[in-house]
């Protein structure tokens, strides 16, 4: 049994407030085992969203709040919408603690197989959810963890042979929906290894305001904003939980960088639509670094001249995903940006396992590779390492191109606030 280190819970948040909701789930004694993360929002009359959108509004959400907070070293129960176990969305929370809960198929196919498969070879545990037997689940079945069972679904007389069933496939079996004391000495009669429910627990919601969250936080998030296809939507709801942010990436998208009278901007919604799902993310990604203590003084010049040297040298060496290449400069950048070397770094960006080797651990290797090529002009020393001629006169005009980019846009913002 992990520790059942309870976390201290915040005082309830604003209307301004990231939250997220989490309810415990507990083991025989009554320890803590985990916790589920649970989709809440500050406006009560909001429409929920549905699959993978809340999916990825959950994981903002801790990911902003900290994990240490929501759960401390329990585990983590995620609800996952279908992009993921397709592998179309990420599932960006540490694999070494959380489970990810995927709906049981009631007709099993290749895709749900192939999608279990990945997450657990990327150390995800799984758990099933609503579960009940049919044809052909034992195929997921072998590959989960947990399978939930909901109490008000499913017949009493059927429970404990399914239960049964579950561990004879090693599978530890939890019991949700438990209202009352009298259904979890039931669930508990009945061979359940947890328990879930009003009769253990209410939901709780954790909040913080914004510019809470820690380093670590801000890194991991930040890191999401990157490496993860956002829709304008998602998007929308992330920049709208920062005001400074959202504040910042309109004064950016009123700029015009060919010269001439600034754009006027209305709002946050305004400027994503302006500057670009892709651009919006990059700049909000780096905005949310740029607030971290830690980094250099022009950490965000030195990132954003640095990525903006590598976009436009992957274009023109005809590389792939130009935007990408940003995506590695601005990673290669957070010991300037938050004062993280490339082992920190690795250490606190504890995403799924893709999204780290990809990016922090050189599998794209062109796009790594650039970084550290620009990286090392920045530092001077590239000329010294490198003596082609051609080479260098790239990178120089490369250079001095993206420090007008930059420079314009920076000036936008204004000067920066005291964060360090």
């Amino acid at each position: 049994m992990r520790s059942t280190r309870r976390p201290e819970t915040q005082a309830a948040a604003t209307s301004a407030d990231l939250l997220v909701g989490r309810q415990p789930i507990v083991d025989a004694r009554g320890e803590v085992a985990g916790y589920e993360l649970l989709y809440r929002s500050s406006v009560p009359e909001a429409v929920r969203p549905g699959g993978d959108q809340m999916t990825t509004h959950v994981v903002l959400s801790a990911l902003s709040l900290g994990l240490d907070l929501l759960a401390g070293d329990l585990l983590i129960f995620c609800n996952v919408g279908r992009g993921v176990v397709e592998g179309h969305v990420a599932m960006p929370l540490p694999p070494r603690s959380t489970v990810a809960e995927i709906p049981t198929p009631r007709h099993v196919t290749p895709v749900d197989v192939a999608g279990c498969r990945r997450l657990r070879e990327q150390g995800y545990q799984i758990s099933l959810d609503d579960f009940a037997w049919s044809d052909g689940v034992e195929q997921v079945l072998s590959l989960a963890d947990f399978v939930k069972i909901d109490l008000l679904a499913t017949p009493e007389a059927e429970v404990g042979p399914l239960v049964r069933r579950c561990h004879q496939h090693r599978v530890r079996a939890v019991a949700t929906k438990v209202e009352s004391d009298a259904a979890l000495a039931l669930a508990r009669a009945q061979g359940f290894d947890l328990f879930q429910g009003f009769g253990v627990e209410r939901p709780g919601v954790v909040g913080t305001g914004v510019g809470g969250p820690s380093t670590g936080s801000r890194v991991q998030l930040a890191t999401m904003l990157l490496t993860t296809e956002l829709d304008r939507a998602e998007l929308e709801w992330v920049v709208g939980h920062d005001p400074s942010i959202a504040a910042d990436l309109v004064r950016l998208a009123g700029v015009n960088p060919s010269g001439g009278l600034a754009r006027g901007v209305a709002s946050p919604q305004t400027a994503i639509r302006m500057l670009g799902t892709v651009r919006s993310r990059q700049w909000a990604c780096l905005l949310m670094l740029e607030r971290c203590p830690g980094g250099e003084l022009d950490g965000l010049l030195t990132a954003l001249v640095r990525a903006r040297m590598c976009e436009e040298l992957a274009r023109s060496r005809g590389l792939p995903q130009p935007h990408l290449a940003f995506a590695a400069a601005v990673l290669s950048a957070l010991d300037a940006l938050v004062g993280l070397d490339r082992e920190a770094a690795c250490s606190v960006v504890d995403l799924d396992r893709t999204v780290t080797q990809e990016v922090l651990l050189d599998a794209w290797a062109p796009l790594v590779r650039l970084a550290r090529e620009v990286a090392e002009h920045q530092r001077a020393v590239q000329v010294a390492a490198n003596p082609v001629e051609q080479l260098v006169d790239e990178l120089d005009l490369a250079s001095s191109a993206a420090y007008g980019w930059a420079t314009t846009y920076l000036s936008a913002l204004g000067p920066r606030r005291p964060t360090r």
